[in-house]
């Protein structure tokens, strides 16, 4: 049969199959080519080897500069007489020695025979390994006899030759394995180029032989036939359906012409009825376009007609209750106002009716916190509970999660109704709101919200009717409450947008307990904004939430500090904390465990805060590690000290928590600025009472049961150790007299005794610049300013009333 009259089919199977063969022909030549070049071939290998090799001798082995820095640095350290450190630059030196030695047998072992195993092995080596002798030999005896002249002889003379010696070998060898590896990097491109070509060569015949064969064997009748269907389709897109198509032959195109042609048929009879239909629904639609836009029209226009005069009469109504009135007129005044905005809310109910009906109401999508949303609820209903002698509970599920994503303001809006209305209809009682968590997902969680009041109820038919848009639970006209009937309507369409569900449960005469349901996202607690309980009364300073679950180090040898720091970090923040009491247990510490952040107090016994971060310092898996000093010593040199001594940041005693909280986070966070805690306010510089208990309280983060206990725990340590500064200083002991004062600064400013803190400061100077007569004056005021404290605390704990939670 001759080649033209085959089916197209036919043919397409022909020319796959003839070009696969070649693809395949093609691929393995192009695998046999590159066998010598690809990863694990001869020449990789063979270049491989070579790179390797200058990798490993560039720049000169670091325990060759390292063991000349070190020697060096021994020197220095004995004719010092510094034996700690010759100790310890002498291990070094041998750790170094066994390094070159263990390189130095991999080499020979690795590098086959050749100019770089001679030039590097044999040549560059036997300089190194003389000077690891001569200092073994002789550098290190001499130092043992301190000889420092002839150690700095040796050094000079022998030593610093036989390095220089060491590092131009090391040089030559260098080069003579990068020309090593040059000419194979040489060799390998020139034959991979020649493949290059070659297979070029093939492929640009190939791809003309397939391109001769496919426009005359293929394209050719294939061309024809595709623009004879292309008309076809032309016509038939162009509106016309009454010509049909001719399909004679019995080809693939032909199947495909007949195909249209009964397209067209289909479509001929589908435009007769649509074109019937167009202008019927032409009209309904011009009719429906007018309607919503006299209706919105409409809206808009009423809107600003009425809140342009209801503004006005806002405002002047508000300046009205500015002048002088009788009460009469400022009852008159007062219920005209509470009328006028009561009128703006049933106008907002409206136009949000309105753009629900009109389907145009979205939800946003974006962060937030339920505490703030409770927030808004207690600051906008919390008041007309109030007024009417309710109490507001807003209490909130552990499992509900700190950070959500939806509409704030949209689920404000329906428990701000729901609340409103549970007080207008509750006269007596109480209205709690609740949520908890029903249902979670990877991303979303369900949330029930109920909102239960002590009202008056609802009958089995007001229910029925009560999500209905203008329904009224007393719809007579003698009813008791205002409003449009449009807020419950309002809620559920609300509610329905956020993927829930609304019901009310109601008693007449007992209550009613409204609930819905709402699907939210689940936010991104770094991102979690500061949380405010709605439920507390006096605002405390907040942890932000990046603190929370990170591992902090508290070096603190105080036993007072350690608890008032602990619960501050662990309870308030949510991080991970971990006790030492001096230098040495954080050093331990350290080595065991990672730590995020280091809380370093300054004057600990055995090892004071200055040398334990220096030795932190020194540790190069610590170097980056963040320090941050914690001192009663608030002076510009005690700052010095401590950044001299490595220490990133410095925080007086008494802190302020929020103060902590934001330099920590300074040092966490250091890609941008750290949200700061909500600061406290600055407690007064005057003179006051010998414990001012309120600034306690504010430095306690507001919250009396930690204050309650701090105060205990001080009542308790006087007890059990009685004067320490006075029996310390008696025995001569004058570093422990000062390091007591020390913490008495620290704890008196902790309790809010600042005169009591400022006596000890002058105390511990008074010690430690050893000035006797100067300390004795200051040690007995401090007894009758610290007798005082005793007392105001002890009468203090005896009035003190249990802390109590805030309701509402």
């Amino acid at each position: 049969m001759h080649p033209g009259r085959l089916s197209l089919r036919t043919k397409l199977l022909a020319f796959n199959v003839g070009m696969v063969v070649v693809t395949l022909a093609v691929l393995l030549g192009l695998d046999l080519a590159f066998e010598r070049v690809r990863i694990n071939g001869p020449l990789y290998k063979a270049i491989d080897d070579g790179q390797a090799v200058v990798a490993d001798i560039l720049p000169p082995p670091l325990f060759i500069v390292e063991s000349h820095l070190t020697v060096f640095e021994l020197v220095d350290a004995q004719a010092h007489g510094d034996t700690a450190r010759v100790a310890l630059l002498e291990a070094r030196l041998h750790q170094r020695e066994s390094e070159f030695e263990a390189r130095r047998a991999n080499w020979t072992r690795a590098l086959p025979a050749g100019a770089v195993r001679a030039s590097l092995v044999d040549a560059a080596c036997a300089p190194a390994a003389t000077y690891f002798q001569v200092v073994r030999r002789d550098l290190l005896p001499a130092l043992h006899r301190n000889d420092i002249a002839t150690a700095r002889e040796l050094l000079a003379h022998t030593l610093q030759p036989l390095f220089a010696d060491h590092r131009d070998r090391v040089e030559f060898a260098v080069a003579a394995a990068q020309r090593e590896n040059a000419q194979r990097e040489a060799s390998a491109a020139a034959f991979v180029d020649r493949v290059r070509i070659a297979m070029l060569a093939c492929w640009v015949a190939l791809a003309l032989g397939a391109f001769v064969f496919v426009r005359r064997v293929l394209m050719k009748p294939i061309v024809a036939r595709v623009e004879e269907v292309g008309a076809a389709l032309e016509r038939i897109g162009a509106g016309d359906t009454h010509t049909a198509v001719a399909a004679d032959g019995g080809d693939e195109f032909d199947d495909i012409l007949r195909a249209i042609d009964r397209m067209r048929q289909r479509l001929r009879a589908a435009v007769d009825a649509v074109e019937g239909q167009r202008n019927a629904l032409e009209s309904a639609l011009f009719d429906a376009q007018s309607a919503t836009r006299t209706k919105s029209e409409f809206l808009a226009n009423m809107s600003h007609e009425i809140r342009t005069p209801m503004n006005a009469i806002l405002g002047m109504t508000d300046l009205a209750l500015r002048t002088e009135l009788t009460d009469k007129q400022r009852g008159y005044l007062a219920q005209a106002r509470a009328a006028a905005e009561a009128l703006l809310l049933v106008i907002d109910d409206i136009l949000d009716f309105s753009r629900i009906e009109a389907g145009r109401l979205a939800l946003e999508s974006r962060d937030f916190s339920l505490d703030e949303v409770f927030g808004r609820v207690t600051a906008l209903v919390g008041l007309k509970a109030q007024k009417k002698g309710l109490e507001l509970l807003l209490p909130s599920s552990p499992d509900v999660p700190p950070v959500l994503v939806g509409d704030p303001m949209r689920l404000l809006q329906v428990l701000v109704n729901l609340c409103g209305n549970a007080v207008k209809f509750t006269d007596k009682g109480e209205i709690a709101v609740t949520v908890r968590s029903v249902a979670s997902a990877a991303d979303t969680v369900l949330l029930r919200f109920d909102v239960k009041d002590t009202g008056i109820g609802l009958a089995p038919a007001q229910v029925d009717a009560l999500f209905r848009p203008f329904s009224q639970v007393d719809a007579s006209s003698t009813r008791a409450h205002g409003g449009a009937g449009l807020g419950l309507a309002i809620c559920r369409e609300l509610v329905a947008l956020m993927g829930g569900e609304i019901g009310v449960d109601s008693t007449p005469g007992v209550g009613s307990a409204f609930h819905f349901t709402a699907r939210l996202g689940l936010g991104s607690t770094a991102q979690a904004p500061a949380r405010a309980s709605a439920r507390e009364a006096g605002p405390r300073a907040q942890a932000p939430a990046a603190l929370r679950g990170r591992r902090v180090l508290l070096v603190e040898d105080n036993e007072l500090n350690r608890f008032v720091a602990t619960e501050l970090l662990c309870d308030v923040a949510g991080m991970d904390v971990t006790l030492a009491g001096n230098g040495h247990e954080a050093l331990a510490q350290l080595r065991d465990a990672r730590f995020d952040l280091v809380l370093m107090d300054i004057q600990m016994p055995g090892m004071d805060g200055l040398q334990c971060t220096r030795l932190i310092r020194a540790d190069q898996a610590l170097a980056r590690l963040p320090v941050i000093a914690m001192t009663a010593h608030a002076m510009a040199g005690d700052r010095d000290k401590s950044a001299a001594a490595g220490m990133n940041d410095h925080v007086d005693k008494p802190f302020e928590p929020a103060q902590l909280f934001e330099v920590m986070l300074r040092w966490l966070m250091p890609a941008g600025p750290a949200p700061a805690a909500a600061p406290l306010a600055e407690p007064g510089r005057g003179p006051g009472p010998v414990v001012d208990f309120e600034l306690g309280l504010r430095r306690c983060l507001g919250r009396p049961e930690l204050f309650h206990k701090i105060l205990a725990r001080y009542l308790r340590q006087r007890e059990a150790a009685g004067n320490e500064i006075r029996n310390a200083l008696d025995a001569g002991e004058l570093e422990l007299g000062a390091r007591t004062a020390h913490t008495l600064v620290s704890t008196a400013s902790m309790l809010g005794a600042p005169a009591l803190a400022a006596l000890a400061r002058e105390l511990h100077d008074a010690v430690d610049l050893g000035l006797p007569e100067r300390w004795r004056a200051l040690l007995a005021r401090l007894e009758d300013v610290q007798a005082e404290v005793d007392m105001a605390v002890a009468r203090y704990m005896q009035d003190m009333a249990p802390p109590e939670r805030s309701a509402g």
